[in-house]
């Protein structure tokens, strides 16, 4: 067929053969098609003979089967039955016992309630007499507040007097030369020339004002003042002590104070600091008068610092001194010296004796002293 359609394709179709073979192939396919139909029709009339003779014998056998689980059911239950009635009493008998289990549990709790019940009630009565109690403290909290700000108004009205909030007589280094309701006037006896004067001032809403100034004592407390108790200081010492006299008290002119209470730990610092600036200026007072190459003068470097200088020779080396320099802090003697050495013929170890010095020289009063002794004793 293959063949004849490349012979028809190639050669072309001159006298009409291509229609010839199609009408050709559209008759054979209608000859199959009925012959195809017509053995369906053959195969489905055998199926129908036979299906005819096989239904109803499954038809009545469905119907034994349908009757024979009917016949089941009806056994099942009158077998089931018993067994259910049997399981429900069992379930039963396990809740009956189950609940008598929780009406003994309940029992019980209700026993514990009604025992705490009685327990609350006594409790309550307890409470009921603490609240009692409670009530009387409470009015006694109350009056106690009211005395305590009557004893505060008190005692800011008290403490608006002088003789309310220190003691004359406790004064044993300040002499009073003047007091009133708001005002008040002491003066530290000291060895200067010149004495420390506190003057305090306390306004209507309690607040104090001070004053301190280096003045000399008035003619109405001279007789306080001993002229004996007067020492000469060297004209270096003189000027260290008005120094740092002048410093404590623009210190004290810094202070605030919000009450009068505070006036007499005003008082115990002006003391204490006074007390120390007097006791090291008896100190650099003696070493000068003791070493005779020596003097103290003002540091150029350090504010309120001073330097005390001095020279010492060695008898067997005439030629060379050595110069001590030591550096005295405004907190002298609270703070370690400062200590240079220094040779002009460097025939004196000076590192050797500078660190033997550094150890005498820690904080301490006389200080200075032992380390002007200790020089003494190296260049020897």
């Amino acid at each position: 067929m293959r063949f004849i359609q490349e012979r028809l394709r190639s050669a072309g179709d001159p006298s009409g053969m291509k229609e010839m073979i199609n009408e050709l192939a559209k008759g054979v396919n209608a000859t199959i098609d009925v012959e195809w139909n017509t053995w369906l029709l053959q195969v489905a009339a055998v199926y129908n003979q036979e299906l005819s003779a096989i239904l109803p014998i499954l038809e009545n056998e469905l119907a034994a089967i349908s009757d024979k689980v009917a016949m089941i059911d009806k056994n099942r239950e009158q077998v089931a039955l018993p067994i259910l009635i049997r399981s429900a009493r069992r379930e039963t008998k396990k809740n009956l016992l189950r609940t008598k289990a929780e009406v003994a549990t309940c029992h019980d709790e209700v026993s514990e309630l009604e025992a705490d019940l009685e327990e609350a009630e006594r409790h309550l009565k307890k409470l009921q007499a603490s609240q009692e109690k409670f009530s009387l403290l409470s009015k006694s909290v109350e009056s106690a507040h009211d005395l305590h700000c009557k004893e505060q108004d008190n005692r800011q009205t008290a403490d608006s007097s002088y003789f309310k909030f220190f003691s004359v007589e406790k004064l044993h280094n300040w002499v009073l030369t003047g007091s009133s309701d708001s005002t008040l006037s002491l003066v530290f006896r000291g060895a200067s020339s010149q004495y420390l004067t506190l003057s305090f001032s306390i306004t209507d809403t309690l607040v104090v004002t001070l004053d301190a100034s280096m003045n000399k004592v008035p003619r109405s407390a001279q007789s306080f003042f001993s002229e004996s108790r007067k020492k000469k200081f060297h004209p270096a010492v003189v000027g260290f002590l008005s120094n740092k006299m002048s410093l404590l008290c623009d210190d004290l002119k810094k202070m605030r104070l919000l009450s009068p209470s505070e006036i007499p730990s005003v008082i115990h610092f002006a003391e204490l600091r006074a007390a120390r600036i007097e006791e090291a200026a008896k100190e650099i007072d003696t070493i000068l008068n003791r070493c005779r190459d020596s003097f103290l003068q003002p540091s150029d470097t350090l504010k309120h610092e001073y330097e005390f200088t001095a020279f010492f020779k060695n008898s067997s080396r005439k030629r060379d001194r050595l110069r001590v320099t030591l550096s005295i802090a405004d907190c002298y003697p609270f703070a370690p010296l400062n200590l240079h050495l220094q040779s002009s013929s460097n025939q004196f170890d000076t590192d050797s004796m500078n660190r033997r010095l550094r150890k005498i020289a820690k904080p301490g009063f006389g200080a200075l002293t032992r380390v002007i002794d200790a020089v003494h004793a190296l260049v020897r």
